[in-house]
C-alpha cells in the first residue's frame, strides 16, 4: 500500500474532525510466537526501559502518522495547523514509548512490519525519530523481514540533539529512492557530525541516490569534498549527486583541481527559484573520472 506522507507528532490529532482516523492498538489481532531467546531479548529491554522512539524533547505522547495528503508538509514547517485534503484519509498511531510487557512489545512490533510494508512519498523527520536499538531489539535480526521505512524522498530537519541518530535510522531503517534532503537551519555543527557526513556523502552512495544540503555553514564541508574527489582515484562509493545550497558570497569559492574531470557545478536561475532562500549549487558525482 503506498501512502503519500509519513511523520511523526506530539500533538493529537482532531478526532472529532471526520477526516481524521484513530487507529486503535488492538484493532487488530497478531500472531507472533515468542521464543525464549526473544523473550529474553525482551525482557532485559523492559527492565531497562529502551524507548521506542528518540526526541529532542520528550513529549508526553508520540504518534506515528500516515496520510493521503501531500499539503502537510508545508504547513508543518510552519508551524500551522494540519490541512487536510477531504478527498483523503490521515490516519495516526499512538505506540506506547516504553513497552511494559511482552504484549506490548508484541503489538509494536506487529504494527512496525506493518509500516514497514508501506512505501511513501515522503518521509519526513524533524525532532522524533524511531530508536534504531529498539527496531533491532523487537526483530533481532530477523531476515525474513525488510525492516525500513521505504519512501521517495526523506526530508530532515537537523538538530543537535538527535543528529546522528536520525542518520543511523535513515541508513539503517529507511530506503530512498530519489533524494534526501537535510536541512541546517538551527544546527550547531561540530567537528564531529561535520566527519558524520563527510563520511556518508563518500561511502553511501549506494543507500542514497541523491542528497540536497542547505546551510551557510557548509563551505568547509564542501571543501573537503572537492579534496576527495580530486585526490580519490575511486568515486564509486560516493553519492551520486550531491547538491548544496550555499550563501551568495560562497559562489566564488568552487574551484576545481586539473585532475578533477567530468565534474559539473550549477549555479540554478533563483528567479525561477523564489521561494529559496539559498543560491543553488551542484555538484554531480556520478560521471567523475579522475586521471
Amino acid at each position: 500500500m503506498k501512502f503519500d506522507n509519513f511523520f511523526f507528532s506530539d500533538t493529537k490529532p482532531n478526532i472529532k474532525n471526520p477526516y481524521y482516523t484513530a487507529i486503535e492498538l488492538k484493532s487488530e489481532v497478531f500472531e507472533f510466537t515468542l521464543n525464549d531467546q526473544l523473550k529474553n531479548k525482551w525482557q532485559a529491554a523492559i527492565d531497562r526501559s529502551i524507548p521506542l522512539f528518540l526526541h529532542k524533547v520528550e513529549p508526553d505522547r508520540t504518534f506515528v502518522c500516515i496520510s493521503k495528503c501531500l499539503q502537510i508538509f508545508f504547513k508543518i514547517v510552519f508551524k500551522s495547523h494540519f490541512l487536510v485534503d477531504k478527498k483523503r484519509k490521515f490516519f495516526s498511531l499512538k505506540l506506547p514509548n516504553y513497552p511494559k510487557n511482552f504484549e506490548e512489545m508484541i503489538i509494536v512490533r506487529c504494527w512496525l512490519e506493518r509500516l514497514f510494508n508501506c512505501v511513501y512519498g515522503e518521509l519526513i523527520l524533524t525532532t522524533i525519530v524511531f530508536n534504531p536499538e529498539m527496531i533491532n531489539i523487537l526483530f533481532d535480526n530477523d531476515r525474513t523481514i525488510t525492516f525500513r521505512v521505504h519512501c521517495q524522498t526523506l526530508f530532515m530537519f537537523a538538530n543537535n540533539k538527535i543528529f546522528e541518530n536520525i542518520l543511523k535510522f535513515v541508513l539503517n531503517h529507511s530506503t530512498i529512492s530519489k533524494h534526501f534532503s537535510i536541512r541546517f537551519y538551527t544546527f550547531d555543527f561540530t567537528q564531529q557530525n561535520k566527519n558524520v557526513l563527510f563520511n556518508i556523502l563518500t561511502n553511501e552512495g549506494n543507500k542514497i541516490p541523491s542528497i540536497h544540503l542547505y546551510s551557510y555553514r557548509l563551505t568547509g564541508l564542501y571543501d573537503r569534498i572537492m579534496e576527495y574527489i580530486t585526490t580519490s582515484k575511486d568515486c564509486s562509493r560516493m553519492i551520486p549527486y550531491i547538491m548544496f545550497y550555499f550563501s551568495s558570497s560562497a559562489f566564488s569559492r568552487f574551484e576545481f583541481s586539473e585532475r578533477a574531470e567530468k565534474i559539473e557545478i550549477i549555479q540554478l536561475d533563483n528567479r525561477k527559484h523564489t521561494n529559496s532562500k539559498f543560491p543553488i549549487f551542484s555538484i554531480k558525482s556520478e560521471i567523475c573520472t579522475l586521471y
